[in-house]
């Protein structure tokens, strides 16, 4: 549960307004949630990154124009990922794979890997 938003919006106070711009969420001990790129109406737009509580990369993607856009990865605590998705640029989903934690194919795109 995020505690503390630092951001900006697009209008003068923080309620009626949507956050453009870049911001971070923190949790209750002052860590780092989540940070997110937005353009001027508040869409994702550039990288988007979450972190596991203990500030280890939890998951990544780029956007554009509120759409994901090539390849967003899922890690696992390890640091090993754990779900790579592959989008167009158009912002279909194009290819799924997912591994174990120690990096062996698992899924590719709802196939069973036959290693």
């Amino acid at each position: 549960m995020a505690l503390r938003i630092s951001g900006q919006t697009n209008a003068a106070d923080f309620v009626s307004g949507k956050m453009v711009g870049g911001y971070r969420l923190y949790d209750r001990d002052g860590n780092i949630e989540s940070q997110v790129e937005q353009d001027e109406l508040g869409r994702e737009h550039g990288i988007a990154t979450t972190y596991f509580s203990d500030g280890q990369l939890e998951s990544q993607g780029q956007w554009r124009d509120g759409l994901p856009v090539g390849v967003h990865n899922s890690y696992h605590p390890n640091g090993k990922v754990s779900i790579r998705q592959i989008y167009s640029d158009k912002g279909v989903l194009a290819s799924t794979q997912q591994f174990t934690e120690q990096g062996a194919l698992v899924y590719a795109d709802g196939q069973k890997s036959k290693k």
